[in-house]
């Protein structure tokens, strides 16, 4: 092959790998999908104890919805009560979950935000036994958890962001979230089968919350994009 020819055959080369790469660039940089998501939520916890034992009870609600994927708003809420008696080594345990049958007024501003919900709930026991290793452990379900509750901000809300960006050949990647969080009392009750009082201690903490992000990708991996903040 004669130096002509072989810079002719290199030139051809190069031009099809830009080509090549061309073609990836246009087609990457087409592949952009666009999701956003907006959420709020509320959490609380109420503590006891003495010699011998120690109770606590927390309940967490959350609505979060999303756009450009499901598009669906999803409530959640759960119920933890957990007790220990550590001078006769017995526990017991009261939990429930549900996305169903919940109101949750969530109120953007410095405002209340209620929640109403019944959920199914198991009860489960353990009882220590000299004679054996590890105890007896039962659990009942077929329970429900009743809640009305609602969350007055005491302080103007903590607003918080974040940033994340990564890119390679393929692929670009950035997050933006921001939030904001503000502490509340808790007003209401939340009893077991609608009569047993499960608040038995005082409000450890309580608080409201309600956060904005978004994520836009092109190529393989998502980038991030953030809304502007709907604070408590």
């Amino acid at each position: 092959m004669n130096k002509f020819k072989k810079r002719l055959w290199i030139m051809a080369c190069g031009s099809l790998l830009a080509s090549i790469g061309i073609s990836q660039s246009v087609h990457a940089a087409n592949n952009i999908q666009h999701f956003k998501q907006k959420g709020s939520g509320a959490s609380a916890q109420w503590d006891q104890s003495d010699d011998c034992s120690y109770s606590s009870t927390s309940v967490y609600v959350s609505e979060t919805e999303t756009s450009g994927a499901s598009g669906d708003s999803a409530p959640f809420v759960s119920v933890w009560v957990n007790t220990y008696n550590s001078c006769n080594g017995t526990s017991h345990s009261i939990s429930g979950y549900s996305y169903a049958d919940i109101q949750f007024n969530k109120n953007p501003g410095f405002k209340p935000s209620t929640l109403v919900a019944t959920i199914p709930a198991s009860v489960c026991t353990y009882d220590y036994n000299t004679d054996s290793w590890w105890g007896s452990y039962t659990c009942e379900e077929n329970h429900t958890i009743d809640v009305d509750l609602t969350w007055t901000p005491t302080e103007h809300p903590t607003h918080s962001s974040s940033h994340y960006n990564y890119s390679s050949p393929t692929y670009k990647f950035s997050s933006h979230s921001v939030g904001s969080t503000a502490a509340a009392t808790v007003s209401g009750t939340v009893k077991q089968d609608g009569s047993l009082d499960l608040i038995t201690g005082s409000l450890a903490y309580g608080q409201v919350y309600s956060d904005h992000s978004g994520s836009i990708y092109m190529g393989e991996y998502p980038i991030f994009v953030a809304e502007p903040v709907v604070a408590y």
